[in-house]
């Protein structure tokens, strides 16, 4: 597990807690807020998730890796003379 799978988990943790709170108290803006934060929190430990596929994906195939980021390198320099030319 890494950093931002780590405080994803916490953050969607105290984001139900915190709608927890906002229910019994019966404050709608407390619910709104944790609501948020578990969906900051989900967002966080999804983004973990692929930085921990990416770096697997690397160690396993370092040559796929390879070609993968110089065909994204070529794409993207494709696209951007394209635009140049366009103007």
């Amino acid at each position: 597990m890494n950093s931002d799978q780590i405080e994803g988990a916490v953050k969607d943790l105290s984001g139900r807690v915190q709608q927890a709170a906002g229910a019994l108290g019966d404050d709608a803006k407390t619910k709104v807020q944790g609501a948020a934060r578990e969906a900051a929190g989900k967002v966080q430990q999804t983004y973990g998730d692929a930085v921990d596929a990416v770096r697997e994906f690397t160690e396993r195939k370092p040559f796929g890796a390879l070609a993968l980021g110089v065909g994204i390198g070529v794409l993207i320099g494709t696209v951007l003379l394209a635009r140049r030319n366009d103007d």
